[in-house]
């Protein structure tokens, strides 16, 4: 029996170490590096791989805890995991010690799959794990010239939320550009596995496998793309400051964030040396959803590794999709009636990047609709529709929070306040600039003119309470604050999304305006669909267009400096759409432009906007 029970005992155990293994290993990847914190229970972290940061000056960003260096106190090997334990302690001149742990001088890396499996602590708010990353010139440039990428990051006081985010020069702090995951439980109930995937001109983040976030140069730009170097990691448990926020004084200590591993791969190219096929690919689909938008779907691509698309428009006014991982693209921003021709093509996410040719044309018209209608523009993001960009908070204890499904319109989110009397206001601010909160958004993004009477409207939704929601926009001159409009509503509960007006004189030298959404006293409010309608421009003066002996159509109108005018044509009415050829910006004055258009007669209509 002694006998038997040896070699079950020796089976289980290279068992488990085979399961080990194999769970490192990846399709498509390289592992470069890892550590899987297997030393001795109470043993400091392997300092082949970890350095520490020391102090507790608030590290930039007003944080309340002294990072400690070789305690085992704050962080130490337990059963197969590193914990990075915070205590309330003085310390340093700090309440809080924790541990701040980075692989710089000691391993970087440039592109590939960074994972680690991790259990963020489980407390009141003011807790603030991350696994994060910056950019090895770090200690030469300085921060956000370097650039740094935000594997996870975790608050408690939003504790079904984490954020993965790039920051850089033009886009950091509060301005960064990022993405928040929403679990349907408490993220610090289990542990996840979070992952991101850099390659030269992407980054992709992870939760559990599910793709929730991508970043490349254009949703950057005109700034700086700063990932293109070696990066180093972090990995660290924060306390308060002006992310983690407000301390629960009711929180029970120690904390503890523990993560099981730690994992870097490379691509394995050699695995894929061809494009997706079909080369090239078919758009299947083509239709108009709306009168301002058409939605093309591209045959699904086929390759070893992942496969993003790139649908490219052929006609003027049209937008190129970007490279996506969806086959589908939705265009908007579109004229009314008007035919739109689009290419695609993808491409495999190997280090070679083999693309597939252009696909044929596709053409889809958009569907018929009112030219008036177009004259509303939301605000930057005022539709939610990218998560909670430019929505900020003047500081304090404010419960302003982005919600990503319930929204009043397709977008699905919708921002939220659950408020009291002393909270203070939820501002947009792009770019900051100006403002008794510093920032604003320049009226020239909106096309209406100070001195005149502009409609501003907001979807609202009382959720609880009594309070009444609204809107208060401010008009700003430099930094001087020349009008308030201050509108609210009475509320309703339970109420549904409703939309809210109010005419409003915008001062005469008005420069950038903030808007505000507002709420009453203890009560609940969303709000959505933040814009501003504005005067629709003259309509152009026409004369009849003319037909010259090589072919050529000249269209002639009386044009007014800096608008922009579009010239839609069809050689029949009976015809389904517009062809859309030109669009210019022209001075005061007679307009001439030659066309080709290839026809004997032509109807045509001059569009300003």
């Amino acid at each position: 029996m002694k006998s038997n029970s040896y070699i079950a005992v020796i089976f289980m155990i290279f068992l488990m170490m085979g399961m080990d293994a194999f769970s490192q290993q990846l399709s498509g990847w390289n592992l470069v590096w890892s550590d899987e914190f297997d030393q001795v229970n109470g043993s400091l972290p392997d300092s082949n791989n970890w350095s520490y940061e020391v102090g507790g000056w608030g590290w930039g960003n007003g944080e309340s805890q002294y990072y400690t260096a070789n305690r085992a106190k704050n962080a130490r090997i337990e059963n197969g995991q590193l914990l990075i334990e915070m205590h309330k302690e003085n310390y340093g001149g700090s309440q809080y010690t924790s541990a701040r742990l980075l692989t710089e001088n000691k391993f970087d890396f440039q592109y590939g799959r960074v994972e680690s499996r991790l259990k963020v602590p489980d407390g009141g708010s003011g807790l603030w794990p991350a696994f994060w990353s910056l950019g090895d010139d770090f200690r030469t440039i300085g921060w956000p010239s370097c650039g740094e990428i935000d594997f996870m990051e975790y608050v408690s006081r939003n504790p079904y939320e984490i954020f993965g985010t790039i920051h850089g020069p033009g886009y950091e702090g509060g301005n960064s550009f990022g993405d928040i995951y929403t679990f349907n439980e408490p993220v610090a109930n289990q542990y996840h596995v979070f992952a991101v995937e850099w390659d030269e001109d992407v980054i992709r983040w992870y939760v559990d496998d599910i793709l929730y976030h991508t970043a490349t140069p254009s949703d950057v730009a005109p700034n700086s793309w700063v990932f293109d170097h070696p990066f180093f990691l972090i990995l660290n448990l924060a306390i308060g400051g002006n992310f983690g926020g407000w301390i629960d004084p009711n929180i029970t200590f120690p904390q503890q964030y523990w993560i099981d591993y730690v994992r870097v791969y490379s691509r394995d190219e050699e695995e894929d040396l061809d494009p997706p096929t079909p080369n090239p690919l078919r758009i299947v689909s083509a239709t108009g959803v709306s009168d301002s938008s058409v939605t093309l779907t591209a045959e699904t691509a086929v390759d070893d590794n992942l496969v993003e698309y790139y649908f490219t428009s052929t006609s003027l006014g049209g937008h190129d999709s970007g490279w996506q991982s969806s086959p589908i693209y939705t265009d908007s921003g579109l004229f009314p009636e008007t035919r739109y021709r689009y290419r695609v093509r993808a491409r495999d996410l190997s280090l070679s990047r083999h693309e597939t040719v252009d696909s044929v044309e596709a053409e889809a018209v958009t569907l018929p609709g009112s030219m008036e209608e177009s004259f509303f523009r939301l605000i930057p993001n005022g539709d939610f529709e990218s998560g909670d960009d430019n929505w900020v908070h003047a500081g304090g204890s404010v419960a302003t929070s982005y919600e990503s499904s319930g929204g009043n319109g397709d977008n699905g989110g919708y921002g939220r306040i659950e408020a009291d009397e002393n909270t203070p206001w939820a501002v947009l601010v792009n770019p900051r600039e100006a403002g008794d909160v510093g920032g604003g958004i320049d009226i020239d993004s909106f096309n209406i003119t100070p001195g005149e009477v502009h409609t501003f409207t907001i979807d609202l939704i009382t959720f609880e309470g009594t309070g009444a929601g609204g809107i208060k926009v401010e008009a700003w001159a430099g930094n001087s604050l020349l009008d308030v409009l201050y509108d609210n509503r009475p509320a309703q509960t339970p109420s549904s999304w409703t939309t809210h007006s109010v005419d409003w004189l915008v001062p005469i030298g008005t420069e950038k305006l903030i808007f505000v959404p507002v709420w009453g006293v203890n009560s609940t409010v969303g709000f959505d669909n933040v814009g501003v309608g504005y005067n629709p421009p003259d309509p152009p003066e026409l004369s009849e267009a003319t037909l010259a002996e090589d072919g050529s159509f000249t269209f002639n109108w009386e044009g007014v400096a800096n608008n922009t005018y579009t010239i839609q044509y069809k050689a029949n009415l009976s015809e389904s759409g517009w062809y859309t050829h030109n669009i210019t910006n022209n001075v005061d004055g007679s307009v001439s432009v030659a066309l080709e258009l290839d026809m004997d007669q032509a109807f045509y209509r001059i569009i300003s906007q």
